[in-house]
Protein backbone atom coordinates (compact mmCIF):
# COMPACT_ATOMS: atom_id res chain seq x y z
CA UNK A 1 0.00 0.00 0.00
CA UNK A 2 1.36 3.39 -0.94
CA UNK A 3 2.03 6.24 1.68
CA UNK A 4 -0.55 8.26 -0.17
CA UNK A 5 -3.61 5.59 0.02
CA UNK A 6 -2.66 5.60 3.80
CA UNK A 7 -2.50 9.12 4.12
CA UNK A 8 -6.01 9.60 2.16
CA UNK A 9 -7.79 6.82 4.39
CA UNK A 10 -6.08 8.46 7.59
CA UNK A 11 -7.70 11.90 6.66
CA UNK A 12 -11.00 9.88 5.81
CA UNK A 13 -10.96 8.55 9.31
CA UNK A 14 -9.73 11.90 10.67
CA UNK A 15 -12.82 13.76 8.95
CA UNK A 16 -15.25 11.44 10.25
CA UNK A 17 -14.19 11.76 13.86
CA UNK A 18 -13.44 8.54 14.71
CA UNK A 19 -9.38 9.73 14.84
CA UNK A 20 -7.38 12.38 15.33
CA UNK A 21 -3.54 13.14 15.86
CA UNK A 22 -1.71 15.22 18.65
CA UNK A 23 1.39 16.91 17.42
CA UNK A 24 4.43 16.49 19.44
CA UNK A 25 5.42 19.80 22.04
CA UNK A 26 8.90 21.18 20.88
CA UNK A 27 10.27 24.82 21.40
CA UNK A 28 11.75 24.75 17.93
CA UNK A 29 8.50 24.82 15.14
CA UNK A 30 10.90 23.15 13.11
CA UNK A 31 11.43 19.79 14.92
CA UNK A 32 7.52 20.11 15.36
CA UNK A 33 7.24 19.43 11.28
CA UNK A 34 9.60 16.57 10.95
CA UNK A 35 7.92 14.52 14.31
CA UNK A 36 5.69 12.13 13.64
CA UNK A 37 1.82 13.00 15.18
CA UNK A 38 0.53 10.75 17.65
CA UNK A 39 -2.57 8.86 16.45
CA UNK A 40 -5.38 8.39 18.64
CA UNK A 41 -8.83 7.22 18.75
CA UNK A 42 -12.05 9.36 19.17
CA UNK A 43 -14.14 6.03 20.91
CA UNK A 44 -11.53 3.69 22.85
CA UNK A 45 -14.72 0.90 22.88
CA UNK A 46 -13.95 1.26 18.92
CA UNK A 47 -10.18 0.93 19.48
CA UNK A 48 -10.74 -2.17 21.42
CA UNK A 49 -13.64 -3.86 19.18
CA UNK A 50 -10.64 -3.51 16.85
CA UNK A 51 -8.17 -5.14 19.28
CA UNK A 52 -10.32 -8.34 19.32
CA UNK A 53 -10.83 -7.17 22.73
CA UNK A 54 -15.04 -8.62 23.61
CA UNK A 55 -14.65 -8.67 27.64
CA UNK A 56 -13.27 -6.76 30.05
CA UNK A 57 -10.65 -9.72 31.33
CA UNK A 58 -8.68 -9.81 28.24
CA UNK A 59 -8.04 -6.54 28.22
CA UNK A 60 -5.84 -7.59 31.49
CA UNK A 61 -3.18 -9.47 29.40
CA UNK A 62 -3.64 -7.51 26.00
CA UNK A 63 -0.08 -5.74 25.45
CA UNK A 64 -1.73 -2.50 24.25
CA UNK A 65 -3.57 -2.05 27.76
CA UNK A 66 -1.38 0.97 28.47
CA UNK A 67 -1.61 2.68 24.69
CA UNK A 68 -5.34 2.30 25.07
CA UNK A 69 -5.63 4.07 28.73
CA UNK A 70 -3.15 7.01 27.53
CA UNK A 71 -5.83 6.96 24.68
CA UNK A 72 -8.45 7.42 27.50
CA UNK A 73 -6.58 10.09 29.52
CA UNK A 74 -5.87 12.17 26.13
CA UNK A 75 -9.50 11.72 24.86
CA UNK A 76 -10.87 13.22 27.87
CA UNK A 77 -8.65 15.91 28.43
CA UNK A 78 -9.64 16.94 24.72
CA UNK A 79 -13.29 16.84 26.25
CA UNK A 80 -12.55 19.15 29.34
CA UNK A 81 -11.05 21.54 27.20
CA UNK A 82 -13.99 21.09 24.28
CA UNK A 83 -16.86 21.60 27.32
CA UNK A 84 -14.95 24.40 28.79
CA UNK A 85 -15.18 26.12 25.14
CA UNK A 86 -11.53 26.14 24.99
CA UNK A 87 -9.98 25.07 21.52
CA UNK A 88 -8.38 22.04 21.98
CA UNK A 89 -5.17 22.54 20.58
CA UNK A 90 -3.02 20.20 23.08
CA UNK A 91 0.51 19.08 22.05
CA UNK A 92 1.41 15.34 23.55
CA UNK A 93 4.53 17.06 25.74
CA UNK A 94 2.05 20.14 27.68
CA UNK A 95 0.00 16.80 28.68
CA UNK A 96 2.81 14.67 29.81
CA UNK A 97 4.02 18.22 32.24
CA UNK A 98 0.98 18.44 33.55
CA UNK A 99 0.11 15.03 34.76
CA UNK A 100 3.15 14.48 36.54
Amino acid sequence: MSHTTVRQWLNILEASYLIFFLQLFHQSFNKRLIKIPMLYFHDTGLACILLGLEKEIQLETHYPKGALFENLIVLEIFKRRLNQGLPPNLYLGLIERNIR
